[in-house]
């Protein structure tokens, strides 16, 4: 593996769904998100690429794209979603994950968005799309995305077969740093984070979230948030409870299946 870890700047969350132009609106009513970016395709029928801005954090967003493989949870029994890091370096770091068990998806190639990519899939079935820039647009696109001043509320949470293999394998691959544990009486983990820069990936137990892939929102005020969604027609999956680890939360699907809880909770 390289001897020096490639410096990762910024981690969002990449939703794919079906029909962009509806599931905008859905975040934009129910979980009040800032339209930012959307790219249409010449024909306007779909959405190759939006941005949203939820509190201090950026969601990015696609319509389906089957002929290139690029399906949303609606499709299939799995996840639409991959985890998109921007790096300095595509290739090295797609040759650390390659080395240990990752498998290259699609191999790194220069875009016309400015931006040199590559997506591998870990051995545990999540992809990640690894990205840096190369021209000025993207730089340029970048700047305003992650407001330094705001703390984070907004956490990618994957779910895993084994969750302390994964906590190794992100260290040993990605560089992620341990930021929190939590388990039960047998061992096993019921929460954990794992931090890379400002950035916090959540991994544990979300039972309602089969296809292996949440977002978790901090808000401040959880019960006018639940209602919100709820009014909004949101599909309540976990209800509004309080927790024993002392946050308030619930859980929610979106029109298109995809996993969100809100709570109280915030990492330091």
């Amino acid at each position: 593996m390289p001897a020096v870890m490639p410096a990762i700047h910024e981690v969002y969350p990449y939703l794919i769904v079906r029909g962009a132009g509806a599931a905008i609106g859905f975040y934009r009513d129910v979980f009040g998100a800032e339209e930012i970016v959307r790219m249409a395709d010449p024909d306007g029928r779909r959405v190759g690429h939006a941005e949203l801005r939820l509190g201090p954090v950026t969601i990015m967003l696609a319509d389906e794209y089957p002929e290139l493989g690029i399906l949303s949870p609606a499709a299939f029994g799995g996840t639409g979603v991959a985890l998109h890091l921007h790096v300095d370096d595509v290739d090295a770091l797609a040759e650390r994950a390659i080395r240990a068990g990752a498998t290259m998806v699609r191999e790194p190639a220069d875009y016309e968005h400015g931006e040199r990519q590559c997506r591998v899939r870990d051995p545990f079935g999540h992809e990640w799309l690894l990205g840096h820039a190369i021209g000025k647009a993207a730089v340029v696109a970048a700047a305003p995305r992650s407001p330094k001043a705001d703390r984070p509320n907004i956490f990618p949470g994957l779910r895993y077969r084994d969750e302390h293999a994964a906590l190794e394998w992100l260290a040993k691959a990605f560089g992620f740093q341990r930021h929190a544990l939590f388990t039960d009486d047998d061992g096993n983990v019921v929460h954990a984070e794992m931090r890379l820069g400002p950035g916090i990936v959540m991994l544990g137990a979300a039972p309602e979230c089969a296809e292996g892939f949440n977002v978790y929102v901090y808000v401040e005020n959880v019960d006018a948030h639940h209602a919100r969604a709820r009014d909004a027609g949101a599909e309540i999956v976990r209800p509004l409870a309080d927790t024993a680890y002392g946050s308030r939360e619930y859980g929610a699907r979106d029109l298109d299946g995809h996993c969100w809880y809100f709570g109280n909770y915030r990492p330091a």
